[in-house]
């Protein structure tokens, strides 16, 4: 079965091929500056002040507050690194705000011969001058983010902070032997029974699918990092991970934590 050889396949593809994270963009940056609680609620020495700004380009300001919490709850060395990397945190209205504000042409990408962004609830555009976290309030067709089943809006900024750390390490799905062999560990301690549900769950449609169903695994890590260090983005995913992934767990937050 090719999904379970995916499955226990080390991280060897390229990370390259992705849908709607880490595609070119020429960000240039405005708006109000998002305010931020003093109340962090995960996150490795999170701090009152958040290290990283997020920018509401136009969504309300609840939306946007959601967003900021899952930033402002990063692990301190995550945040500073990005930080560090000129990596900056938009909240916009759509994906045509975004192509509006940033030159790009998102809304009508195709990849592999599908549309694929008027689905995107958030992005990372690692090329992006500087790169760019993009959290959106509605999908290109007006329905609210918030409205997606199993959907977490601060777990969406976190998973794309996921998708910025990876990729500013070389993308360590790829590079990082350690996250490599938390996973085939975890693979193989998973009982037949187990395997059994999950393998149905990473079929075309299935839950998993978006997460495991691909040989590269910059989506399942970014994930990951998100659950493991404070809120996923998808509420059933993050679940299943903490289920059968302990060892992945374990991984991100040994990884994630200041010296």
């Amino acid at each position: 079965d090719d999904h379970l050889k995916n499955l226990k396949m080390a991280q060897v593809a390229s990370p390259e091929g992705k849908t709607t994270d880490g595609k070119s963009a020429d960000v240039r940056t405005n708006g109000d500056r998002t305010a931020i609680g003093d109340k962090p609620i995960a996150g490795d020495k999170a701090s009152a002040k958040p290290i990283l700004e997020v920018q509401n380009r136009g969504t309300s300001a609840a939306f946007a507050q959601e967003v900021a919490s899952g930033i402002a709850t990063l692990p301190e060395k995550v945040a500073q690194e990005l930080k560090d990397k000129g990596v900056q945190v938009n909240v916009f209205k759509n994906i045509y705000e975004y192509d509006k504000a940033m030159g790009t042409n998102k809304a009508n990408m195709v990849v592999n011969g599908q549309k694929v962004s008027l689905d995107a609830p958030s992005l990372f555009d690692g090329k992006g001058k500087p790169p760019n976290i993009a959290v959106f309030e509605q999908l290109g067709d007006g329905t609210p983010v918030k409205s997606l089943k199993n959907t977490d809006v601060a777990g969406l900024a976190r998973h794309e902070a996921g998708h910025a750390y990876s990729a500013a390490h070389g993308f360590l799905s790829v590079q990082d032997k350690k996250f490599q062999a938390a996973m085939v560990n975890d693979v193989n301690n998973i009982s037949p029974a187990q395997m059994q549900q999950l393998m149905k769950e990473v079929q075309p449609g299935g839950p998993m699918n978006y997460y495991l169903g691909s040989p590269a695994k910059e989506e399942f890590f970014a994930e990951a990092f998100a659950t493991a260090t404070g809120q996923g983005s998808d509420k059933y995913a993050a679940r299943r991970m903490q289920e059968l992934f302990p060892n992945v767990m374990k991984y991100m937050r040994d990884s994630t934590r200041s010296k």
